[in-house]
């Protein structure tokens, strides 16, 4: 059944990775949010199990059992402004059970002004809204060796703006992890942001002359593995390795270390690095408070930083990226 399930997915892949060729619009499916999988340097794959990792990995969203609500904001270089907010919970709607999850992600920038010139400022964001369903393989395929399988689905809206210009497009993504039961380890594939191409602001070989060229979608296909070293009943730590493929860019090999002290505090570290050495080494480090209520109702309320740090080869100048979460489940 598992090779059935890869032939699957890989075949549905397949056109949108023949159609890969040139740059890629829709930059905004590039940015990396969740201060949780950043902090493990988005080695998040096969432990995507919260709301944060439902754009690592759809099918993570099925391990959300009860309510939850985040929002993130992310401080970048040159003012950019990155926000994020999700919310998901339990559905039973008609004939669909499962998990279900709304996410967005909002960017911007300052209005850009020549003082040059007499043009009119110019103004710039783009927008991500994806809605996910995730749950248990076995609920669709009625087989007992699929329950350790769950699967996801999201649904992507893009939009992006440039002055008085706009383009939008849809994409999807799909995944699965594989979560044997009364065992330390996690497998996880996802296939992200495979769609039609987008029609965004290009030149034309007359400086003049402002045309609407397609551009693909950055698709991306990602596998990874996770395994919880348990030192107690109080504390363990989790170690996550990723495997990226940008089908774009170069590949990418990520590792992620979280310590968890009680499960109130949450130590991380990460590392993310291109196999082509003209693209940053990235390191990041970060922290978690989660504490939980039940007066009067129970709810758990956490509070995740994280701070990562490029290095580029050459003459390039270091950069750094700050972002801080909250987190409540109810």
């Amino acid at each position: 059944m598992a090779k059935k399930l890869i032939f699957l997915f890989f075949i549905v892949a397949i056109p949108f990775i023949i159609y890969c060729a040139g740059e890629t619009g829709a930059d905004i499916l590039n940015e990396k949010t969740g201060v949780k999988p950043l902090a493990l340097g988005e080695a998040y794959t096969s432990i995507a199990n919260n709301l944060e990792g439902i754009l690592y990995n759809p099918a993570g969203a099925g391990f959300i059992k009860s309510s939850e609500l985040t929002a993130t904001y992310l401080w970048k270089s040159y003012q950019m402004t990155v926000i994020n907010g999700a919310y998901a919970q339990p559905v039973e709607i008609f004939f669909l059970e499962g998990t279900g999850a709304i996410s967005f992600i909002y960017r911007t920038i300052p209005e850009i002004s020549n003082i040059d010139a007499d043009d009119e400022p110019v103004s710039f964001y783009d927008l991500l809204i994806t809605a996910t369903y995730s749950n248990n393989l076995s609920y669709f395929i009625q087989n007992e060796s699929l329950k350790d399988i769950y699967t996801g689905l999201s649904l992507k809206f893009i939009q992006e703006q440039i002055g008085n210009n706009i383009g939008s497009t849809f994409a999807f993504d799909i995944g699965f992890i594989y979560s044997p039961a009364d065992s330390n380890y996690k497998l996880g594939l996802s296939l992200l942001n495979a769609g039609m191409p987008i029609k965004t602001l290009r030149s034309n070989q007359e400086e003049s002359d402002i045309n609407y060229d397609a551009a693909p979608l950055p698709l991306t296909l990602r596998i990874g593995g996770s395994y919880v070293i348990k030192i107690d009943k109080d504390n363990a730590t989790t170690v996550s390795l990723d495997f990226i493929q940008n089908f774009f860019e170069s590949s990418k090999f990520a590792i992620g270390l979280e310590h968890s002290i009680i499960n109130i505090l949450f130590l991380r570290l990460g590392y993310n690095m291109h196999t082509d050495n003209k693209e940053p080494v990235i390191l990041s480090a970060g922290v978690g408070v989660s504490v939980t209520t039940t007066i009067p109702v129970t709810v758990t309320g956490e509070i995740n930083y994280v701070h990562r740090f490029f290095m580029w080869n050459g003459f390039n100048s270091p950069d750094s990226i700050d972002a801080l979460s909250v987190v409540f489940k109810f």
